[in-house]
């Protein structure tokens, strides 16, 4: 996901099964926005140093092509620049963008082929795509920011695709039991209404021994109109009580 203005750098050489014996290739980046209409991503297809094509992405997701006239040996780099960042009472425009494929056959995914450059292309918000987690690109997030390695920990969960904060309390209450930092108090940051739900979790998995506190940063979605935010609301809801319930074993 890129969530901010900023590049998606690939270095192709880093594969050698190109075939350099022809002088024109299909190249395409598989991607698409978070947001539809006119509000979609906007982002600039480079080769080298040079523009050669920019598009509107859908949100679906979909390949966006070029023709490139020369031998793949010749491209240091392909890049992705995302230009039209933004949040508003539309959503959150994000670009997500899967690989980069060359000749519809030679695939190089954004994962440990990749580098996201935040902002201007100087490296000094650059986060190397070699995460396997959430938790661990939340760190390389907060190093690009400047923020002591020595201060950030990763402690990622199992993939499930429910009961994420159960999940992640589980392990980081696993985690907890083999640190030996001295815990007397732990703020946990959340969003919106989501919040309650997780300082109840936590306080719940931990068994009540330390002091919990919880810090909501506000929901860009909550910007939405009155009916989205009186449905967010009873979802929410009916998420503690669910909660509630599968939280009785603990």
């Amino acid at each position: 996901m890129l969530s901010e203005n900023g590049y998606l750098i690939f270095y192709p050489k880093n594969k050698n099964s190109f075939n350099n014996e022809v002088s024109q290739h299909i190249i395409e980046v598989n991607a698409f926005s978070e947001l539809d209409g006119e509000n979609k991503a906007h982002f600039n297809f480079i080769i080298n140093d040079s523009i050669v094509a920019d598009f509107f992405a859908d949100k679906q997701k979909r390949k966006y092509a070029i023709t490139w006239k020369g031998k793949l040996a010749e491209i240091d780099s392909i890049m992705v620049q995302f230009v039209n960042d933004g949040v508003g009472d539309y959503g959150d425009r994000n670009l997500y963008v899967k690989e980069i494929i060359i000749d519809h056959k030679t695939k190089i995914p954004y994962q440990n082929n990749s580098e996201y450059d935040i902002g201007a292309l100087d490296g000094k918000r650059r986060i190397i795509n070699n995460f396997n987690s959430n938790a661990e690109l939340a760190r390389n997030r907060l190093l690009s920011m400047g923020i002591d390695s020595s201060l950030i920990i990763a402690v990622p969960g199992k993939r499930v695709k429910i009961n994420r904060t159960l999940t992640s309390a589980l392990a980081f209450r696993d985690w907890l039991k083999t640190s030996d930092i001295d815990i007397k108090g732990i703020n946990i940051i959340s969003m919106g209404t989501h919040a309650r739900r997780t300082w109840m979790t936590y306080n719940k998995i931990l068994n009540e021994k330390y002091d919990i506190g919880i810090i909501s940063l506000p929901d860009y979605k909550d910007r939405h109109s009155r009916k989205y935010k009186v449905l967010k609301t009873l979802r929410e809801t009916l998420g503690i009580i669910y909660y509630w319930f599968i939280l009785i074993p603990y």
